[in-house]
């Protein structure tokens, strides 16, 4: 690997980890590509626009589907907080700011929670066989774009590894290009990623790509397959991963008979918290099943099957201290509700 290209790698890690480091910003704006400037955005652009803020925020794709949703679409002026046009090589853009009160707002009413701004980062590794010889995807490649683009439409971060001598001892091509799970997790490990996307990418045809790759998360690797031209891959592999990992944490229309324990915790104010407290809950030996059942604002609600007592529940709770009793109550069907602060 030649010099400017470690440089190269080098810049992008920098770049990638002062933008992103599991926090997302301008969630509430999104850039248009348009043929000309109007004195104000028509209706489709701002609906266009508006239903794209919907899915950064809410982590949901197909949020716009909502009977609410499509309601708003049709009217969307009153979501939009100012707009401006900015001038690039390529083009003239559209830039859409919306107001983040009502855009919460809308997404709270459908039915899911906005996801916040903190959220889980994904590490990219790649390699291609595009210049006839299998090696590292280097960085200027339009594929790297296309999946920046694709995960900034989903509010995804993204990281990207240093490929420097560390990095090749520890992962070599060959082992990147039969994605040798062990060893990819293993590299991964200096970064600190909450998620892996490791692939090869093939031409197969003069405007197709395609890629085998693997989706690591925790302990669950799922296989990753897409085939089409650039950004089109792109997309689909960004929106797999991303509803994966957004979907435990947006949803929680009720979907199971209410059984078990009832826990509400207050100042869930992050994606960060969520996980912090879900793998504390799976992790005590008195719980058996931890299920989702309500969030609103900083609140949520999970119903706990116990396989013990619920003095035993309480007790494992006194334990933690990020975890502040406030209050416990009985439903009319005589089923505990247990709330507390999560303490972050």
């Amino acid at each position: 690997m030649d010099l400017m290209r470690s440089f190269i790698a080098v810049l992008l890690l920098a770049v990638s980890q002062f933008v992103f480091a599991g926090t997302v910003t301008d969630l509430y704006q999104v850039t248009l590509s348009v043929d000309q400037q109007r004195s104000s955005p028509s209706d489709l652009q701002m609906s266009s626009g508006l239903a794209k803020v919907l899915v950064k925020v809410s982590g949901n794709s197909s949020i716009a589907e909502d009977s609410q949703i499509q309601s708003q679409l049709k009217v969307p002026a009153r979501t939009l907080k100012q707009f401006s046009y900015i001038a690039k090589e390529d083009g003239e853009y559209l830039v859409l700011d919306f107001h983040p009160s009502v855009i919460d707002g809308l997404v709270t009413r459908t039915g899911f929670k906005p996801l916040g701004g903190q959220r889980p980062t994904v590490l990219l590794w790649f390699a291609s066989d595009l210049s006839g010889e299998q090696d590292y995807l280097q960085f200027n490649d339009p594929f790297y774009k296309a999946l920046q683009l694709a995960a900034n439409s989903r509010g995804l971060p993204l990281q990207f590894p240093l490929f420097d001598l560390t990095d090749q001892v520890a992962l070599t091509t060959a082992d990147l290009w039969v994605l040798q799970d062990q060893s990819i997790t293993q590299a991964s490990a200096r970064y600190n990623p909450d998620a892996i996307i490791a692939g090869r990418l093939s031409k197969v045809t003069p405007e197709g790509v395609s890629v085998a790759g693997l989706f690591i998360n925790g302990g669950d690797n799922q296989p990753l397959a897409e085939s089409g031209n650039i950004d089109q891959v792109a997309q689909a592999l960004i929106n797999r991963v991303a509803d994966n990992l957004f979907k435990p944490v947006v949803s929680y229309k009720l979907s199971h008979f209410q059984t078990g324990v009832a826990v509400q915790v207050e100042n869930i104010s992050n994606l960060s918290d969520y996980v912090r407290l879900i793998d504390f809950l799976k992790g005590l030996s008195v719980v058996s099943q931890v299920k989702i059942e309500q969030a609103i604002g900083n609140q949520i609600t999970v119903r706990l099957e116990l396989d013990g007592s619920e003095e035993q529940l309480r007790q494992a709770f006194a334990l933690e201290p990020q975890l502040q009793a406030l209050d416990s109550l009985r439903n009319q069907d005589g089923s505990a509700v247990m709330i507390y602060r999560w303490q972050g």
